[in-house]
């Protein structure tokens, strides 16, 4: 999963900006690392892990990634999990794609739908496909998602 991915975050910040997230559960999916940026010129800054910058937010805030370190769960996303509706919120910045084989896939957006409680809301910044040529085995197309959407709401 996704250790040392650099992410960039306005599409999260944007989406809980309103949000009361002391009363919500989030689950980071990869041990991700965003570039933080130190002047207001934007050309400097330091890396900075997701988590440091926004757990305080969240009534609980747990990272899964295929390796642990400090606060880091070992989690496996490619074997399903017993794991139902434990999440208000999961972030997938860069870490679905390197899930290996057919079946891995199909176990990873399985855990996800899984986790998420009902109403949950899923981030998803993935690379999509005929872009970052040779960066993982899997790319995803909008049509994708909206097939995949149009599935979970049935």
């Amino acid at each position: 999963m996704g250790l040392d991915r650099k992410i960039s975050l306005p599409d999260f910040v944007k989406t809980i900006k309103n949000m009361d997230t002391s009363k919500l559960d989030m689950i980071e999916l990869g041990w991700q690392e965003v570039n933080r940026y130190d002047d207001p010129s934007g050309r400097r800054f330091r890396p900075t892990r997701f988590r440091d910058l926004y757990r305080q937010q969240f009534r609980t805030w747990r990272t899964l990634d295929l390796c642990s370190g400090i606060g880091v769960e070992s989690f496996d996303l490619s074997s399903l999990t017993d794991e139902k509706e434990c999440a208000d919120i999961i972030t997938d910045y860069g870490t679905a794609e390197h899930v290996e084989k057919e079946l891995g896939q199909y176990n990873c957006w399985v855990n996800k739908h899984n986790m998420l409680k009902v109403g949950g809301l899923v981030i998803n910044a993935l690379p999509l496909a005929g872009k970052w040529k040779g960066h993982c085995r899997w790319y995803y197309t909008p049509d994708f998602f909206l097939t995949l959407s149009n599935m979970v709401m049935k």
